[in-house]
């Protein structure tokens, strides 16, 4: 599973698992924080440590594909 760690435009931590992207949902007790894909209407969701790099819970599936170009244009960013 590779995780990568970015920033969006506007400055905030977005994340790239698996060629799908994430942002930040919330921070959670115990330090560990929630990400939801960023596709519209799909509901799969990670948890990781403080840090982003190590994945605690992984809940739902995505329910589209995934945009390697869009993946690799916010990388390039």
């Amino acid at each position: 599973m590779d995780i990568i760690l970015t920033e969006t435009n506007k400055g905030k931590r977005s994340l790239v698992c698996d060629s799908f992207r994430y942002r930040v949902d919330k921070t959670l007790k115990g330090e560990e924080i929630s990400w939801r894909c960023t596709a519209k209407g799909c509901k799969a969701r990670l948890r990781t440590d403080c840090t982003g790099t190590v994945i605690i819970q992984q809940k739902n599936t995505h329910n589209h594909d995934t945009s390697d170009r869009d993946n690799e244009r916010h990388l390039l960013r």
